[in-house]
């Protein structure tokens, strides 16, 4: 009976968004399937180990059970958790057992859920300026109000977002590699969010979208490692990792919060395909992930190193390159001279796919790092950069 009446309330928790969805303005997002050189969020996926992954598929195909075409467990296949939780204990610092790790589709169905789970429409968010856009959506279609929160070179101000909202119920963040602009936050701040969150009963939300790359140094352990009042709620995707259509992600919720994301799993959908969830299982317990990420920095800082220095050579006199030590992308802040905007349209009528930095901000535009463009490197290969540079170039020669 208690966990008939848990699921009720859940259930109510999970109510329609209703009316706000058509108060969303997504009219800056633009969905192209085409992959043009500079599109940001890509791996490289030509370097993709298909013939391996293809194995692995016939393999678990050939040996799958009745049980294993059925429907799986809400919270997804147990020794994928457990790989993953492996995984993000032994080299992003994460503090978690098997049990806390869930899977879902991707970062987007953890906002819907944790927004509904845990938040109420008018609640308070500290979010990032820039920050990443489809998280700014999910947001403020639950209803919440954003606190825009401007971000400098060591990450989230969050000593301006405490002073201005400190009654926040949420604060999302991208710690490890700021999405857009790059940066890291500094260790500081990660410790005055940390005491915020615990002090004042709030959450942190910590997308730690593509922190597997970094290329001058080791990679930065994950914020949730320093919360020990477990008010983290730490997501992964191995879209940037593995390939986006692959569709997994996961979610390492704190301790207070497992049965509740477990029912709401239960209400929400099904997990990924239950195969997609065995092979990718297998292709990590048996060495094949860890071998694809150590090949997969190299070629990326290979594709990083061919669009840094082709910026610099051809255009260092128009922008400054900033965030180009970590991740999928870099950011290049403009000259006055030049609108993002205006660039990155003249620059797509020349098949090339640049995204205008001011398109990210709300608030606090009026600064240094408002006007620039967003390179992503790892989709197209160091001939195909070189190429697209000298299309863009023309731009600026006028």
């Amino acid at each position: 009976m208690t966990e008939v009446a848990s699921s009720v309330g859940i259930e109510n928790q999970l109510s329609s968004l209703g009316r706000e969805l058509t108060n969303i303005d997504a009219s800056n997002l633009v969905f192209i399937n085409e992959i043009r050189p500079f599109r940001a969020g890509l791996p490289a996926l030509d370097e993709f180990p298909v013939s391996l992954w293809s194995k692995l598929v016939r393999k678990i195909w050939r040996e799958a059970s009745v049980q294993d075409l059925s429907y799986g467990n809400p919270e997804g296949f147990r020794p994928l958790r457990r790989a993953i939780a492996g995984y993000v204990r032994a080299f992003r610092g994460v503090s978690c057992t098997d049990d806390q790790v869930m899977i879902i589709n991707g970062t987007q169905q953890a906002f819907d859920i944790v927004t509904r789970l845990i938040l109420r429409s008018g609640d308070k968010i500290l979010f990032e300026s820039p920050g990443y856009q489809r998280a700014r959506l999910a947001l403020q279609a639950a209803g919440l109000q954003l606190i825009h929160v401007p971000v400098d070179r060591d990450g989230m101000d969050v000593g301006y977002a405490i002073k201005t909202a400190s009654d926040a119920k949420l604060a999302y963040v991208t710690p490890s590699h700021q999405f857009p602009l790059g940066v890291t936050m500094a260790i500081e701040r990660r410790m005055q969010l940390v005491d915020w969150a615990n002090r004042n009963q709030g959450w942190i939300f910590e997308d730690d979208y593509d922190s597997e790359y970094r290329y001058a140094h080791r990679p930065i352990p994950a914020m949730q490692g320093l919360d020990s009042g477990e008010r983290t709620i730490y997501v992964g995707s191995f879209s940037k990792v593995m390939f986006p259509s692959l569709s997994i992600g996961y979610v390492v919720v704190p301790q207070a919060l497992v049965v509740q994301f477990r029912n709401a799993l239960s209400l929400v959908g099904r997990p990924p395909s239950k195969v997609d969830q065995i092979v990718l299982s297998e292709f990590i317990e048996q060495g094949h992930f860890a071998r694809h990420l150590r090949r997969m920095r190299t070629v990326h800082e290979t594709r990083r190193s061919a669009l840094v220095e082709g910026l610099k050579e051809h255009l260092g006199h128009s922008l400054k390159i900033i965030g180009a030590d970590a991740g999928l992308h870099c950011t290049a802040i403009l000259e006055p001279t030049w609108e993002d905007v205006t660039v990155a349209r003249e620059a797509a009528e020349r098949g090339v796919d640049i995204k205008p930095l001011s398109t990210f901000f709300v608030g606090h535009k009026k600064s240094e790092m408002s006007n620039g463009l967003i390179f992503g490197f790892a989709c197209s290969s160091p001939a195909q950069i070189r190429g697209a540079i000298r299309k863009i170039v023309p731009v600026f020669d006028r």
